[in-house]
């Protein structure tokens, strides 16, 4: 289900598993009850009635495909195996290493790309902000690595931007470093927050973090939310205009906002519009 109904890019969302053990305090998904009837062999014989120019293939929009669970199933990898070997598009979203062990199925693909989540390269803040995931620590080294490998494109999921958290000092830290490796391309986006989730987060983060981040929302309610437009716009432009110098590919939402920020489609690995 897109975010934004006949406004976001067409593909194939297929969530595998029913939880994730990243834990993220801030996900999404908990604005969702997850009861997803994947089976794997349905799954495997509906993609073998498509062809190469179908909708791309997205693992997965609520969980992440290589969260702890993934080592034991291996449904990612039976999925992309299927989907590589067809040669139709897809793409992941993850935090996890654990997407190395499938790097064949990407390699030497323009219609597949992985896109890494990491909105600071401080160990402190992800533990506390995403306390199962891979630390940032672990993914700065699968990206560099990743970004070592001309033959796989790398997208960077800069994702949630956090008011008060991981904007500023944090996002400075990072896009100055994604500067220098030059990545295939990037996404930027800000938190979108309900009254669940901020309930979450207040479990998790000292009350002056949380009020300090509220400052740049309007009233919640049970729907997700962006903050204020204005700090959104401003800094969208400035991580676009850092990437635009670098000769970096940067990626941005154009269902939600007012004005384009450029013309890239808003995935980040592919190259054309939509």
């Amino acid at each position: 289900m897109p975010k934004y109904e006949n406004k976001c890019p067409v593909h194939n969302e297929l969530d595998l598993y029913n939880h994730c053990s990243f834990d993220c305090i801030y996900c999404i998904s908990q604005t969702k009850d997850l009861n997803i009837n994947f089976n794997l062999n349905e799954e495997i014989s509906r993609i073998r009635t498509l062809k190469s120019d179908s909708n791309p293939f997205y693992l997965s929009p609520w969980t992440d495909c290589y969260h702890d669970e993934e080592k034991q199933n291996g449904y990612t990898q039976q999925i992309l195996s299927e989907l590589s070997g067809r040669n139709i598009p897809f793409f992941v979203i993850t935090k996890s290493p654990l997407v190395l062990r499938d790097i064949d199925l990407f390699k030497n693909k323009d219609n597949a790309f992985i896109a890494i989540s990491l909105n600071s390269l401080n160990n402190d803040l992800t533990e506390q902000l995403e306390p199962g995931a891979p630390s940032a620590t672990e993914r700065k080294n699968l990206i560099e690595e990743l970004v070592k490998m001309k033959d796989v494109k790398t997208v960077i999921k800069i994702d949630p931007v956090i008011p008060g958290i991981t904007d500023n000092g944090e996002l400075n830290l990072l896009t100055d470093w994604l500067c220098k490796i030059n990545p295939t391309a990037v996404t930027v986006e800000t938190l979108r927050i309900s009254t669940k989730i901020l309930t979450n987060m207040e479990k998790h983060l000292p009350a002056n973090i949380i009020t300090s981040m509220m400052q740049h929302y309007p009233e919640l309610s049970e729907t997700p939310i962006h903050p204020y437009i204005d700090y959104r716009l401003k800094i969208l432009k400035e991580t676009a205009a850092k990437f635009e110098k670098a000769g970096i590919k940067a990626s941005f939402c154009k269902a939600s906002l007012p004005e384009r920020i450029n013309e890239f489609d808003c995935r980040g690995g592919y190259d054309y519009d939509f």
